[in-house]
């Protein structure tokens, strides 16, 4: 329907009431039922508009970038740098007096204890709260560290550290790697992976 025909039929199905007194000084339909008919076509047009823009208002808000990770998504980002880092670090590192090679010290910081698989390729883990790791440095610890999930939307980098620490004589070693992660399909894919270099002191 033109603009042109649509404004005859407004013409013809509205009018309002000549006296400006009128307490029904608003717009009146014509008993009509084509009239009818136009009218209630118009106004569902009007109240799909509605609709419309109140959508394109909600999307921005619920598209706004995630910044957090559910305890699924946490779980296999975990288990799948523990498997990448027994391969390449864990059973290969420096031991000290107090390790053992198939045992690793690892810190609860930024991680609930129930989503740490209690082994991974032979190798256990020793599980130690921020306070206990903080007790256990002052006459030297060595342990692992998640250091960081920072989530971006579909972008996500986790540090994994490792440090040694002795407070009493302010020793202090320690390791990085960075895993990059893209959300494609809904689900978290490893894109890098970057080793930082030891910090001595």
């Amino acid at each position: 329907m033109d603009w042109t025909k649509t404004k005859s039929l407004r013409k013809k199905c509205y009018k309002r009431p000549f006296s400006r007194r009128s307490k029904e000084n608003s717009i009146r339909v014509i008993n009509d039922p084509f009239c009818y008919h136009f009218v209630h076509q118009t106004n569902m047009k009007r109240i799909l508009l509605l609709l419309l823009l109140c959508v394109s208002f909600l999307i921005p808000c619920s598209a706004q970038k995630s910044k957090t990770l559910t305890n699924i998504e946490k779980a296999q980002i975990i288990k799948e740098i523990l498997i990448d880092t027994v391969d390449d670090n864990f059973l290969q590192r420096g031991l000290r007096l107090d390790e053992k090679k198939d045992v690793v010290n690892l810190s609860l910081k930024n991680i609930p204890r129930n989503l740490i698989p209690h082994k991974v390729k032979g190798v256990k883990f020793q599980l130690s709260t921020p306070e206990e790791v903080e007790e256990k440095s002052k006459t030297g610890f060595g342990y692992y560290v998640f250091e960081e999930f920072n989530v971006d939307g579909s972008k996500m980098r986790v540090s994994f550290n490792n440090y040694w620490r002795n407070t009493d004589a302010r020793a202090f070693m320690s390791g990085s790697i960075d895993y990059y992660y893209r959300k494609i399909s809904g689900k978290w894919k490893r894109v890098k992976k970057t080793q930082r270099p030891n910090g001595i002191s």
